[in-house]
């Protein structure tokens, strides 16, 4: 039975993925399971992490082709190019986000190639899997990133101010469609004294909300006590 210990990890297209598989953390995890690690060169530069911090933990870097080559296991933020398809072994591991609902051609040309692939967005949302969970943190991220983005494009100052020379209003927030993302969303856009207005949740969403609400709330008001 061949030993499938040889993992690895390339970088994305950064102009528009710039997460990356594997960090320092993750590294030292993996080492310690005795993996062999092959990364491509300057793998975390654009996160600010060097490639000595990684080759002090164990990690071999390489060009990306030759990561392909030396791997039998490849972890991937998302679909692989055409290009990286010619270049994953046969009989392969493949480890990562792929959306296979919207990306049928490409995974039928990775199982024409016998490479085995494991979608993490598609991992049952079990107890036991929760440590595996990649959508959950995800869509906490992408609620909070949400905020910030639209501050940004609102161009305006947005919470609540009280001054001698006067009240600014909040902005006015509407939230469609609340789900996790969007219920972190709320929470930071509470925080800051924004008026919510929220349209289109389902019943047990809703009381989601309103107990985020009600907890923020409470919170000040104890604030407040303390603080008299």
């Amino acid at each position: 039975t061949k030993v499938m210990n040889n993992l690895g990890s390339v970088l994305e297209n950064l102009e528009v993925e710039k997460r990356i598989c594997i960090t320092p953390e993750t590294l030292k995890k993996l080492t310690a399971l005795g993996f062999n690690v092959s990364l491509e060169k300057n793998y975390g530069k654009h996160l600010g992490i060097t490639d000595d911090s990684y080759k002090a933990l164990g990690a071999k870097f390489y060009e990306a082709n030759e990561v392909f080559k030396q791997s039998n296991i490849i972890f991937r933020m998302n679909c692989p190019s055409e290009e990286e398809i010619n270049l994953i072994n046969k009989n392969s591991i493949l480890i990562g986000n792929f959306n296979p609902s919207s990306n049928k051609s490409i995974i039928n040309k990775l199982l024409n190639k016998q490479i085995k692939i494991f979608s993490l967005d598609l991992l049952p949302r079990v107890t036991r899997a929760q440590s595996m969970d990649i959508l959950s943190s995800q869509a906490n991220l992408a609620g909070y990133q949400a905020v910030i983005e639209s501050i940004y494009e609102y161009g305006k100052v947005v919470p609540m101010m009280m001054t001698a020379a006067g009240t600014i209003t909040p902005a006015k927030i509407l939230v469609i469609y609340p789900i996790t993302n969007v219920i972190i969303a709320i929470a930071r856009v509470s925080s800051c004294n924004f008026n919510i207005r929220i349209t289109k949740t389902e019943i047990t969403i809703r009381v989601r909300i309103v107990f985020l609400l009600f907890l923020i709330l409470l919170i000040r008001f104890m604030i407040y006590i303390f603080s008299c």
